[in-house]
């Protein structure tokens, strides 16, 4: 109950693109963070359907313990779902790696939260995502959608 609403957001990355287990005092957290878990859910709902189909990758590499960036995404037919976590790094940006979009045209959208905002940008010549979360231990979110090429 005391927690913040970064807190809500973090853990709920953490389920979103695996499956949701629900626990704890649901009803005694405020308002503002009760909605950040309602529109994960439905976040989790209008892609779930993705999730048995798709690839997984880490485009930071597998994970180690005292890593500082943290990043899992599943890829299905044209679109990415890509989570990424901002431990305790000092620099509030990163680079992800996607190289199967390198040389190409994307739309990118920070789809959970949508009102907490982060700066992102999508470097194409690369095939990489600029990423700026705003403090330690924060989570984000992001579809890709590799845009169809028109002959």
């Amino acid at each position: 109950p005391e927690g913040d609403e970064e807190e809500v957001i973090f853990n709920m990355v953490n389920t979103l693109l695996l499956r949701i287990h629900q626990s704890g005092l649901l009803t005694v957290v405020s308002p503002e963070r009760r909605t950040l878990v309602k529109e994960a859910i439905a976040l989790y709902k209008g892609i779930r359907q993705d999730i048995p189909h798709s690839i997984p990758f880490w485009p930071l590499g597998v994970p180690a313990f005292e890593d500082q960036w943290l990043s899992l995404a599943l890829h299905c037919n044209r679109t990415t779902y890509l989570a990424v976590w901002r431990l305790e790094s000092a620099s509030a940006s990163h680079v992800l790696p996607i190289k199967y979009l390198k040389g190409k045209e994307v739309q990118c959208d920070c789809i959970y939260p949508s009102r907490h905002s982060c700066q992102w940008q999508w470097q194409s010549k690369i095939g990489a995502l600029s990423v700026c979360l705003p403090r330690q231990n924060s989570a984000r979110i992001f579809r890709i959608i590799e845009e169809p090429v028109l002959t």
